[in-house]
């Protein structure tokens, strides 16, 4: 996910994360792959604020850890494009791999003034 428009004085960033299947069908062993936080000043150049790898679920119940990080000093006060990278991905029996995704619920932006 990364924002189209940018976010003028952008102090904190937090939300919920889980990761999910695209089939929960398949009887697929999740991986776990950690998800990264950036933002930048012009869309090209990223500056990494935070990581984490979300619990993997059990198959009856998908667990939304909460997450949260601050903008660097250096970065306050100025327009930031935000970016949430995931690569993630299951692996079937024999190595076939097949991904799974990153479900974000409750995404805050937090603005200075």
């Amino acid at each position: 996910m990364t924002t189209d428009t940018i976010i003028s004085n952008m102090t904190q960033v937090s939300f919920y994360a889980s990761i999910g299947l695209i089939d929960t069908g398949d009887a697929i062993s999740l991986v776990s792959r950690p998800f990264f936080v950036q933002v930048s000043e012009d869309g090209i150049n990223w500056t990494q604020i935070g990581t984490a790898s979300p619990q993997i679920p059990s198959s009856n119940e998908y667990a939304f850890n909460f997450y949260s990080y601050n903008i660097p000093s250096q970065l306050l006060n100025k327009d930031l494009f935000l970016r949430i990278s995931f690569q993630g991905e299951a692996v079937k029996n024999g190595q076939v791999r097949s991904m799974s995704r990153l479900v974000i619920d409750e995404i805050s932006i937090t603005t200075g003034n």
